[in-house]
């Protein structure tokens, strides 16, 4: 039997979110029926956590020269990159993650005559962040692009209906597969100590909201000697948001370990996970806390709040870090209710986010 062919093409050489998910689809692959390639951007770090984690799956890596995160004229020779790969390889299907991906790779592989072309929205670009003509803007592209495209998949099940409502995909080209993760079997967490380890995982940039987070996590240790913090990752924030730790001398307790490539090992360690991003489309990290069986507290916006309600956790309005402060500190009076809320995380991966079912999903539509 004949392979298909699979492009699967992200964006930055960055393991988070969406290029996690595009990994964990390659790596579920029947290599049997599936010669899968990852097409993505230049990076100056060649040995960066995303390459290992491709060269570990024994995937076929293709980097597009003048394939960048911000908008300018290297993207229209970014197209025409994608487009001549797209010809020379004659792909079955090109699946596309994230907004610029989807894009120009969405754009381009239509017109290579790709006979599938799907895109995953992992959180669409005109969120309420941005400025009403942005919004417009973005909206735009996103009607236009979707033309190219035979299925558009929305992470976020919010997010979808909202794109159909203002007629951004139509309805029958929209579906929503939920990210997953692979269930572990634990027992809910006990909180018997004197002390609470609250821990994020993410990129340090603006989605993120890091530096208001990292403010409030400093209030709330000036108010709190029983709580401590943990924040996870790399990007752009990361020595600013240290300055600030070391500005208030809470180095002993408020970490920033950097990149870690044993996430999990971090999230058996906290207590609660907390994550006050911006915007969002459906998370892997908070799936992979819950998993662990944390309860969780996040921003209350879309994709974070399809994932946390009061059973497993806290949602707190983005615009009130005042409220955020204030239940961090609370949280030592709550050990009771956290632990309640650890057995309804785990009990939510069981019933809607486990990766066997997302999988089962995409590959449907891989292949209808």
């Amino acid at each position: 039997m004949k392979k298909k062919k699979i492009a699967e093409v992200v964006q930055l050489q960055i393991l988070y979110g969406s290029q996690r998910v595009a990994l964990d689809i390659c790596e579920q692959l029947d290599r049997e029926k599936y010669d899968i390639c990852v097409l993505c951007a230049p990076s100056n770090d060649d040995g960066n956590a995303f390459v290992r984690e491709v060269k570990r799956l024994r995937l076929q890596l293709h980097v597009v020269p003048h394939y960048q995160r911000s908008i300018g004229l290297p993207d229209l020779f970014a197209f025409f990159e994608f487009l001549a790969f797209f010809k020379k390889n004659k792909f079955d299907i090109v699946h596309t993650h994230g907004s610029k991906a989807g894009f120009l790779a969405r754009i381009a592989a239509r017109v290579a005559g790709v006979p599938l072309v799907i895109h995953t929205v992992h959180g669409v670009p005109y969120h309420n962040c941005l400025s009403r003509y942005a919004q417009w803007f973005f909206k735009s592209l996103e009607r236009f692009a979707g033309m190219f495209a035979h299925r558009i998949v929305f992470v976020s099940d919010n997010q979808r209906r909202q794109a159909i409502r203002e007629r951004i995909v139509p309805a029958d080209k929209a579906v929503t597969i939920y990210n997953g993760v692979t269930e572990i079997e634990r027992d809910p967490r006990k909180y018997s100590g004197d002390k609470l380890l609250i821990g994020a995982v993410g990129r340090f940039w603006t989605q993120k909201n890091f530096i208001v987070t990292i403010k409030a996590a400093i209030e709330a240790c000036k108010k709190n000697p029983a709580l401590q913090f943990a924040f996870l990752g790399d990007g752009e924030y990361y020595e600013q948001c240290l300055g600030m730790i070391k500005e208030n001398k809470l180095e002993d307790r408020i970490i920033l370990p950097g990149w870690q490539d044993n996430v999990s090992a971090w999230l058996d360690r906290f207590d609660v996970f907390l994550l006050y991003s911006l915007w969002e489309g459906l998370p892997v990290a908070i799936i992979e806390a819950m998993n662990m069986g944390l309860p969780i507290i996040a921003s209350d916006i879309d994709g974070n709040n399809e994932l946390v309600d009061d059973r497993n956790g806290f949602l707190v309005d983005v615009k009130k870090p005042d409220e955020l402060v204030e239940l961090l500190v609370s949280l030592t009076d709550k050990k009771d209710r956290l632990e309640d809320m650890s057995k309804q995380s785990i009990q939510k991966i069981r019933e809607r986010f486990q990766l066997s079912r997302m999988l089962e999903e995409y590959i449907r539509n891989y292949e209808n």
